[in-house]
């Protein structure tokens, strides 16, 4: 019971501070993810032609993942504000 009171008189929600947890990991798997695609790109002139496709479609929907759980996340924070 007394973590319940601290939380309310210190204003602390915890699914908020779950949820800002979650937003820092995702951003900095997407800046990893990014520096390794960075990184990959100089090796990409070997690889044949299909499993470069293959390799941008798969790019594409990890990319779409972490932004679309991103914007979940941010708007149910914001929601929460109400």
């Amino acid at each position: 019971m007394p973590d319940n009171d601290h939380a309310a008189k210190t204003g602390s929600n915890p699914q908020k501070m779950a949820d800002r947890r979650t937003i820092r990991y995702l951003w900095i798997g997407l800046v990893t993810y990014f520096l390794i695609l960075l990184n990959l790109i100089r090796i990409a002139r070997t690889i044949p032609y299909q499993m470069l496709i293959l390799g941008a479609l798969l790019n594409a929907v990890i990319l779409a993942t972490i932004i679309l759980t991103m914007r979940r996340i941010y708007e149910r924070m914001r929601n929460q504000k109400d």
